[in-house]
């Protein structure tokens, strides 16, 4: 029985993150938003061990502070007048050395390997439920501003003149990224939940230039979840087979899918 619960809860918990990356990942790389992943995963990162020196739990810290960062990098982007892409680019190495020098001056115990491959096969009922609960938010903020979000990347100006609020969908889509990836790192880790976000959205975006099956919004985050579901199935059944790194293995498996997809539709 120790087995069964085992397998389920790595099982559920990689699925339920499986899911939601599927439209939050579309969404990320149809904004051109995919380094957003990175940064705020190194940022979490930080949380992390902020929250270790209060005494809190790691997770609470990430949560916090990606939220935080959510927030504030549109206020950042306006003040310093410089691309995201070039705030981002300071804000995530930043981050992680900020992380490292506090680790090593406060003598506290962080398990980076763990944050980077995540402890998949460790999930606990506790990490079910907040997770549970983390993707119903992501999920309700998604079903809402959906449309609104479509506009706004088919056309910004557009999307304006209809009168929508986009700066105001663009934090809260930041929020909702921030919320996910803090939400994954201790279970998925750091590798596991930037390929649920980037790579299989992009082998939709190369699927949508061949074949029906992918030329909608809707299908293409149907899509992307579908294919995120089946890389965790082959990835922990090939970690079970071989005894592999769960994270990694369903990190490969979605690597050689998005290898796969490019070699045969050019």
């Amino acid at each position: 029985m120790f087995i069964d619960a085992f397998l389920l809860n790595s099982l559920f918990a990689a699925l339920m993150l499986a899911c939601i990356s599927g439209p939050l990942g579309c969404v990320t790389v149809w904004k051109g938003m995919a380094r957003f992943g990175e940064t705020f995963a190194h940022v979490a990162l930080f949380g992390a061990v902020i929250a270790t020196l209060g005494g809190i739990l790691p997770g609470y810290g990430m949560i916090f502070v990606a939220l935080l960062l959510a927030l504030f990098l549109p206020f950042l982007t306006t003040r310093t007048r410089l691309s995201t892409d070039s705030l981002l680019g300071i804000l995530a190495p930043s981050s992680v050395a900020l992380a490292l020098i506090l680790v090593q001056q406060t003598s506290i115990s962080i398990d980076f390997e763990a944050l980077l491959f995540g402890e998949l096969l460790a999930t606990t009922n506790e990490d079910l439920l907040l997770i549970a609960i983390g993707i119903v938010l992501i999920g309700v903020l998604l079903f809402y501003l959906w449309s609104a979000v479509i506009l706004d990347v088919l056309s910004r100006d557009l999307a304006l003149s209809e009168g929508l609020p986009a700066r105001l969908y663009d934090v809260l889509m930041t929020a909702g990224l921030g919320l996910f990836i803090a939400l994954g790192v201790k279970i998925a880790g750091l590798l596991l939940i930037n390929a649920f976000l980037v790579v299989p959205a992009s082998c939709l975006v190369i699927l949508s230039r061949h074949t029906r099956l992918a030329q909608s919004p809707e299908r293409m985050a149907i899509g992307a979840v579908l294919l995120n579901c089946a890389c965790v199935f082959l990835g922990l059944f090939l970690a079970l087979l071989i005894d592999l790194p769960a994270g990694a293995s369903i990190c490969v498996v979605l690597f050689l899918a998005f290898c796969t997809i490019s070699a045969f539709f050019r």
